[in-house]
């Protein structure tokens, strides 16, 4: 595989490695923002529970949002190699540089695999184009429509993890665990700490109402902080 341009037309055409890079960047974001959107709303009802009594309304703006840009991500990656007059990069994309590049069978396969992601990717791409892009006039006049599910997100994003593999495992690349991606803080630790909120903010009022002594008090963090530490 080159990591040079190839020349079509006496155009330069980005390679297939520069293109799977570019990506590739894509995959490891969407897959970080999912696992961002798990880890806070679909953890346990406990988790539901903790968010909605700290600031509901941010929660569920944030769960929106979130959704919302999981769709644009794997919209774009579905989308044409070309819009408007304009090249775009796509997983489509890479089926013209391996096509370039005299990989035809594996220029094959993506097609295969980019016809079976936009078959379960179609009611996330209906989103882009009737909400998100463009507000469509029967939708925004009915403003009621479904979501897609986590397990439909879930099986696009498995479906997108097998096609980069398989193109990585054709140019001698290793597999690459997208859904395993590690960012500093989370879901997670924003729950952590707002749990502890809470339990600090409950002591608080039973210090003030007088049900609590200081020393109580006391005893109550050592307790809770080598709770914490087994």
């Amino acid at each position: 595989m080159s990591n040079h341009p190839t020349t079509i037309n006496g155009q330069s055409q980005p390679t297939l490695a520069q293109i799977l890079q570019v990506l590739e960047q894509d995959m490891c974001e969407l897959h970080m923002r999912w696992k961002l959107y798990r880890e806070l709303f679909t953890h346990s009802g406990e988790r539901i529970d903790l968010l909605n009594s700290v600031a509901p309304a941010l929660w569920a703006a944030l769960q929106r949002i979130i959704q919302d840009s999981v769709y644009l991500s794997i919209a774009r990656l579905t989308d044409a190699a070309q819009s408007c007059g304009h090249s775009n990069f796509t997983i489509a994309s890479l089926t013209i540089a391996a096509t370039n590049e005299g990989l035809d069978q594996l220029a094959s396969d993506i097609d295969a695999h980019i016809t079976r992601i936009r078959s379960a990717a179609e009611t996330i791409r209906w989103h882009r184009h009737k909400r998100l892009a463009h507000k469509d006039a029967d939708v925004a006049q009915k403003n009621s429509y479904d979501r897609p599910s986590i397990l439909a997100i879930e099986n696009v994003l498995n479906e997108l993890r097998t096609t980069f593999n398989h193109i990585r495992s054709s140019i001698d690349l290793p597999h690459c665990a997208y859904e395993h991606v590690q960012y500093a803080g989370g879901g997670n630790s924003v729950a952590r700490c707002l749990a502890q909120g809470c339990r600090l903010a409950k002591l608080r009022r039973r210090v003030l109402s007088g049900t609590l002594s200081p020393e109580q008090l006391t005893q109550e963090l050592v307790k809770r902080e080598n709770n914490a530490q087994d």
